[in-house]
């Protein structure tokens, strides 16, 4: 029973350790296609030099920051 009950133990941990991978690696890949966007909308403004094109990257840049508060909160 000691052992079964230890293994039980022992395969909740593991769970939680990899609900915790799986998330962080979800929050680096929000984090990583946010700056892929905001890259790619700065070269738009880059090559078009129009307003519009840099008025998009700034909402781009806005509405993915994904700052390391918000980065404790999807990791909890």
């Amino acid at each position: 029973i000691f052992i079964l009950i230890f293994e039980l133990f022992n395969f909740w941990l593991a769970m939680k350790i990899t609900a915790g991978i799986r998330t962080y690696v979800n929050a680096e890949g929000l984090y990583s296609k946010g700056q892929k966007e905001a890259y790619n909308g700065l070269l738009k403004y880059y090559t078009s030099r129009d307003e519009v094109d840099y008025n998009e990257f700034l909402m781009k840049l806005e509405n993915h920051n994904f700052s390391a508060r918000d980065f404790r909160l999807e990791l909890n």
